[in-house]
């Protein structure tokens, strides 16, 4: 199975995420705009991983939430990687002014080690991925939409962390929620 832990958006904030898209979208960039239902904030990618391998990965969601409570995330900033005028991907960032993210994505990251899996190397930036550049044709289009645009799409809460599935797809992955570990449970 193909799996990774993130944290879920609020109906609102994918609406207004999708309704900038359909803008970007309408720049003829040759971007593979993500599709705004799929779009959640990845906290850990695991990959492969066998079906007995799940009990392990729970329990560390488990301890990486333990004494923690529900905080509140806003959306805001549209940006590219590794830069606006030199993107591979466009995202919008997540602002985390209480730490409680970065402190849950740390903490899992050892959880899991300690069960296994492989650190990742490179630090976590929290965000959402709007589109994936396969050429500079029209990044210029994008780059002018988006300082036109940029702006605050929500705030939410953070209450739980949730173990997904993902199932590659001609039309875009498949997601199903296999875990939900709810913060302060």
């Amino acid at each position: 199975m193909r799996l990774f832990i993130c944290c879920e958006l609020p109906a609102a904030i994918i609406q207004s995420l999708g309704e900038t898209v359909d803008r970007l979208r309408e720049t003829k960039a040759d971007v593979s705009w993500v599709r705004p239902k799929s779009m959640h904030v990845t906290l850990k990618f695991l990959g492969e991983v066998s079906a007995d391998r799940t009990a392990a990965i729970t329990e560390a969601m488990r301890e990486s939430v333990f004494g923690m409570v529900p905080f509140v995330c806003t959306v805001q900033e549209m940006g590219a990687f590794p830069r606006l005028q030199r993107p591979r991907v466009y995202w919008v960032g997540i602002d985390d002014p209480s730490g409680n993210l970065q402190t849950m994505a740390q903490r899992l990251e050892e959880n899991l080690c300690r069960q296994g899996f492989a650190r990742e190397e490179r630090p976590f930036r929290p965000h959402l991925t709007l589109g994936r550049v396969r050429s500079i044709r029209g990044v210029e289009n994008v780059l002018e939409r988006i300082e036109r645009e940029n702006s605050c799409f929500g705030r939410f809460e953070v209450d739980e962390l949730v173990l997904m599935q993902s199932q590659l797809d001609p039309g875009g992955a498949i997601y199903t929620a296999m875990h939900r570990q709810r913060i302060g449970d």
